[in-house]
């Protein structure tokens, strides 16, 4: 999978990117994402890890197969999800998922655990599902 650092988002039109089957945009800092990447509807796998995105908009098609986005600062979960029934893969660990602590450490909150657990009973082809709270920003290389 090709790695572009540092992208400009600025000019680029959603089929700039067409027929592209992957793309890695980690470590770039992004806070956000174009809308026009819900037009990537060949994308199979987008890695957003380890940028400050606080939002997820509508992403990819039905062919999405993997999602990280580990390490941003998204506080809500992406709904749309449950709609990528061909999705293996999903990483949203460390982030800033909206609940309460317990004395565990572990996020609860009513709205996040059936969304998880609606989630987890829509996606048939979900093997690997991350979603560990962030406990530690000291971690983090942003």
């Amino acid at each position: 999978m090709a790695h572009l650092p540092f992208l400009p988002f600025s000019g680029l039109s959603p089929f700039s990117f067409h027929g592209d089957q992957r793309l890695d945009v980690s470590r770039n800092t992004l806070l956000e994402l174009p809308v026009s990447f819900k037009a990537m509807t060949a994308l199979q796998e987008l890695v957003l890890s380890f940028n400050r995105i606080s939002e997820l908009p509508e992403i990819g098609g039905a062919e999405l197969r993997v999602l990280l986005a580990s390490h941003n600062h998204l506080n809500q979960l992406p709904f749309f999800l449950s709609n990528r029934t061909n999705l293996e893969e999903l990483d949203l660990s460390h982030n800033y998922f909206i609940g309460d602590r317990g004395t565990n450490g572990d996020l609860f909150n009513s709205k996040t655990d059936l969304f998880k657990s609606t989630l987890v009973l829509s996606l048939k082809q979900l093997r690997t599902l991350e979603m560990d709270p962030q406990n530690d920003r000291d971690n983090d290389i942003l």
